[in-house]
């Protein structure tokens, strides 16, 4: 009788084996691949299952973290998770690589893998913290990515007094305002600084500390102030619209030409001032913004969205090119957006508040994406009171206009439309097709047909 498959592959000419049976080079093989998806997570600042290499693996056995430290530039992107307890021989192969990289880049996450409380995470960011700051002068990124803002504001009592002069991206955000409280911040220098993400109340604490911060060569930065949004049921929130805009503009006064090329805020809450300005008042308080380019803004609303484009004075000349976008932004007064090329609405809901975007608004291209509130009623008042009027590229995706309304903005343009492109609209009659085609021969396409 033969033998079974089975008893064959049981026998000692088929010795069992396991993947930690792998030789190192076959181990590092397969290690390269994830650190490839690793490099890839952080360039796109994702953290998650695949940027935490090499810290996954190297949390495995002693074998696979003594093979992983075979090749040092598994370890230059330190991603540290606060999710888990760091084991030791872990968190010391990290120093010691620290210790022997010139220029290494520290990243201190929440990766959202298991849930954590603020007292855990507080406790372990402190611990990590302790150990890093040492190294921390020469590292060319610095990221702290929690769950919780008090994790932030702890973590800024062991950056404050540093000087890093390599640095080139600072990153302090968290995803709960658990506290109001200042960060402990009275001097921190980084005059290479190029890319800060930051929550708006340290934003503010961070600017206002000494030493110099942000590139002072003919290069241009980009700023994202991210979520500052207690629970109101906590009291004040600390923090008014006039401060965030002077921080703001005493960053992007760094030198004559200005440091920012790109701004995005992304839900700031406010305390209300304690003086209700005009207009006029705005203007002769506040600080111009003179040199900032793009602008993405994210659920922001007045007062502070009119205060920020009252400041946002921005320079003609590339004026064409610059865009601002607002998304799930409102305000119930008309603002202006000017020297502005490329105007971007997302999500906006309410019909006034898209007339408030675009009543004083001047340019080129307007782009309206999943917005209820750019309907027929809105693009009807725009035609009769001729908004808009050089506009010559209207892009809308997922809005609920008619073919008839926009037959007739279309038309009463006179030919100054040049592109029309919609998504997700109404079909057209072969009529109509002919009736866009005669008004916009070489310029549009609808529900990803081209008319031409």
């Amino acid at each position: 009788m033969l033998p079974s498959a089975h008893s064959t592959l049981n026998s000692p000419l088929f010795p069992s084996c396991s993947i930690q049976s792998l030789a190192s080079e076959t181990l590092l093989e397969i290690f390269d691949y994830l650190y490839k998806d690793a490099k890839r997570a952080l360039k796109e600042d994702t953290y998650n299952a695949s940027s935490l290499f090499p810290f996954g693996v190297a949390s495995v056995c002693r074998g696979w973290l003594d093979v992983s430290i075979l090749r040092s530039r598994y370890w230059v992107n330190a991603v540290i998770p606060l999710d888990f307890i760091i084991l030791p021989p872990v968190m010391a192969t990290y120093l010691a690589m620290f210790e022997n990289q010139a220029s290494p880049d520290a990243h201190v996450v929440f990766c959202d893998v298991a849930p954590i409380d603020p007292r855990t995470e507080n406790a372990r960011l402190d611990g990590v913290m302790r150990l890093l700051v040492p190294h921390l002068h020469k590292c060319k990124s610095i990221v702290l990515d929690t769950h919780h803002r008090s994790s932030i504001v702890l973590a800024t009592r062991h950056l404050d007094t540093l000087v890093v002069r390599p640095l080139a991206k600072l990153a302090l955000v968290s995803t709960i305002s658990d506290t109001t409280q200042d960060a402990h911040f009275t001097s921190f220098a980084c005059p290479d600084l190029a890319f800060l993400f930051v929550d708006a109340k340290t934003f503010v604490n961070f600017v206002a500390s000494e030493g110099p911060k942000g590139n002072a060569k003919d290069f241009a930065g980009e700023l994202n102030i991210t979520m500052y949004h207690p629970d109101s049921s906590s009291g004040p929130v600390e923090l008014k619209p006039s401060e965030l805009l002077k921080a703001i503009f005493e960053l992007d006064s760094v030198h004559d030409f200005g440091w920012l090329s790109s701004l995005t805020i992304e839900g700031v809450t406010f305390d209300a001032e304690a003086v209700e300005y005009d207009d006029d008042d705005i203007a002769e308080i506040l600080p111009d913004l003179h040199h900032v380019e793009d602008v993405y803004l994210t659920d922001i609303h007045s007062p502070f969205l009119r205060s920020f484009f009252i400041s946002f004075q921005p320079d003609f000349e590339s004026g064409q090119e610059r865009t601002v976008s607002l998304t799930r932004c409102s305000s119930d007064e008309p603002f202006e957006i000017c020297n502005t090329g490329i105007l971007e609405l997302h999500e906006i809901g309410d019909g006034m508040h898209v007339m408030t975007a675009v009543k004083h608004w001047d340019g080129l291209e307007l782009r309206v994406a999943d917005s209820p509130g750019f309907h027929d009623a809105v693009l009807n008042t725009m035609t009769l009171e001729q908004l808009c009027p050089i506009l010559s590229m209207l892009d809308v995706k997922n809005c609920p206009l008619s073919v008839r309304s926009l037959k007739r903005f279309v038309a009463a343009r006179e030919g100054d439309i040049e592109r029309l492109r919609v998504s997700k609209g109404p079909e057209l009659s072969i009529e109509d097709k002919l009736v866009l085609k005669e008004s916009i021969p070489h310029g549009v396409i609808w529900n990803r047909e081209r008319l031409y």
